[in-house]
């Protein structure tokens, strides 16, 4: 799996819509970094983590915009997925044969890349840790100039960590 300091591939695959999407793209403008999200629809520690996940994008506001998942499963499966774990972020398919997956050197899923705008990976995580979810999402934030709060509520009963 791609490591910090390590370039991170392009994404250029289609979303559920169709459209050719390059989330990581210098010409989207995109400024402070982005968070990419690998998972498939059969996979406990992905359903585990999207509504976290999901919760960064929240919290961002209107700059949730950096907020990106891969799926490894087709469009039906991967709507249902969506629809039942309530992520709401963009969504591209990556094709049969998982060629961006292994661009980025995946062996499982979740795996989640935050990318700075230079194309640069800051942090990446294989499975679930609270804490590098919070890293991130506190990374994220600063990146983009926005205060950074809370993905877990007090008393919440989260794991610290769950392989994927």
């Amino acid at each position: 799996m791609l490591q910090t300091g390590e370039r991170a591939p392009e994404i250029d695959l289609r979303d559920l819509s169709g459209r050719s999407l390059r989330p990581l793209s210098p010409e989207r403008g995109r400024k402070g970094h982005a968070l990419v999200i690998f998972f498939k629809d059969e996979c406990p520690t992905c359903r585990y983590t999207l509504p976290f996940v999901e919760r960064i994008q929240q919290r961002l506001g209107s700059k949730g915009d950096r907020i990106f998942g891969v799926s490894q499963d087709g469009g039906e499966r991967t709507r249902a997925f969506l629809e039942s774990t309530g992520a709401t972020f963009p969504v591209v398919l990556d094709d049969p044969e998982y060629a961006v997956s292994r661009a980025y050197g995946l062996s499982n899923v979740p795996s989640i890349f935050l990318v700075d705008a230079d194309g640069i990976i800051r942090r990446s995580i294989a499975g679930f840790s609270r804490s590098a979810l919070e890293g991130m999402a506190s990374d994220l934030a600063a990146s983009i100039g926005v205060p950074p709060t809370p993905i877990f509520s007090e008393g919440e009963q989260v794991l610290e960590t769950k392989p994927g």
